[in-house]
């Protein structure tokens, strides 16, 4: 498989530029929505990961949706220990 240099520089450019705006935002005072921007930032930036430098969007596609279902079920891993934080009663200090 070649390698294709200019999209290999790009998608570095962009996760280094994803993770300068995440290091960014942690100056910028967002309130409570400050973890789920950087959130969404990281699942971004692991989706690039995936998608090109693990070279599965070139993959067959028995590899592509095995690494789909891993990656929905990590998401939805997250969500149900997100929504567990968010749902308990903190006492307030």
């Amino acid at each position: 498989m070649k390698i294709n240099l200019g999209r290999s520089l790009r998608v570095l450019i962009s996760l280094l530029l994803l993770l300068a705006l995440t290091t960014a935002l942690a100056f910028v005072p967002l309130g409570q929505w400050n973890w789920l921007v950087s959130l969404v930032i990281a699942f971004v930036m692991a989706g690039l990961i995936l998608l090109f430098f693990m070279k599965v969007r070139y993959s067959e596609p028995l590899i592509a949706l095995t690494s789909a279902a891993g990656f929905t079920w990590l998401s939805l891993l997250l969500l149900l220990v997100i929504l567990d934080y968010v749902s308990r009663p903190w006492p307030r200090w």
